[in-house]
């Protein structure tokens, strides 16, 4: 079935398939589509409310499983957007502005987690490339994440690194850091449900490393100025 609806803000194409497994009574539904703003489908519930802060066009596909009583028990996607803004104030301090992402992927255990297997975000020369889970369950938030990055440039940390994570080390390095790139980082995050919080956090919960170049700040209040720096920085949940 092909469609083209008319939404506001443009056409979508939308083209839609249907399986039905008579033994099992399961109903496989499969989907593509273009130019899908998903900020149109916020809603009840932690994933679907995060995605009226996703602003942008989405192309791709997705199936979605369907048992016989009518509950949906996984949706697969595998998407791409074009230039776009996050905006989850929870997350990060203000939107974040990207150039083009691609998404792989699956909401799954009866669509309380959203799995990553691929998560590329490209934004001016910086690039990230991550993976991971994220969990809703009556405990709370439960993160899993793996992720690199390239090309980041010190001025842009403020916007980019989550306000909640090692919030001290971050207000630091706010205050003190003027200029630099960071030509290479990556994390590696297994936060508990309802253990996102940093005072939370479980000793080796959260591990990041990245390489800084041509680095400046002011120490000491301003008093000891340093220009040039290069390195290695290395975040746990209790060293920075």
């Amino acid at each position: 079935l092909d469609l083209q609806l008319a939404v506001e803000g443009g056409p979508v194409r939308l083209s839609v398939a249907a399986e039905y497994a008579l033994e099992s009574g399961t109903l496989t539904l499969g989907a593509a589509f273009d130019g899908v703003d998903l900020s149109r489908f916020a809603g009840e519930g932690e994933i679907m409310a995060y995605l009226g802060g996703v602003h942008t066009s989405v192309s791709g596909t997705a199936s979605a499983v369907v048992s016989k009583t009518g509950e949906v028990s996984r949706i697969d996607f595998d998407v791409a957007t074009g230039a776009g803004t996050l905006e989850w104030p929870d997350i990060w301090k203000g939107p974040v502005a990207f150039d083009q992402m691609a998404m792989r992927g699956a909401v799954v255990d009866g669509l309380r987690a959203v799995r990553f297997d691929e998560l590329f975000v490209e934004s001016g020369i910086a690039v990230g490339d991550f993976s991971g889970l994220l969990s809703f369950d009556d405990a709370g938030l439960g993160v899993t994440a793996d992720g690199t990055w390239t090309n980041v440039a010190v001025d842009r940390l403020d916007a980019l690194w989550p306000v909640e994570l090692a919030p001290e080390s971050r207000d630091w390095v706010m205050t003190n850091a003027t200029g630099g790139m960071i030509p290479t980082g990556s994390v590696h995050m297994r936060m508990q449900p309802g253990r996102t919080q940093w005072e939370l956090l479980e000793p080796g919960a959260v591990e990041m490393e990245f390489t800084f170049v041509d680095g400046a700040a002011t120490l000491h209040e301003g008093d000891l100025p340093l220009v040039g720096a290069r390195g290695v920085a290395h975040l746990t949940t209790s060293t920075f």
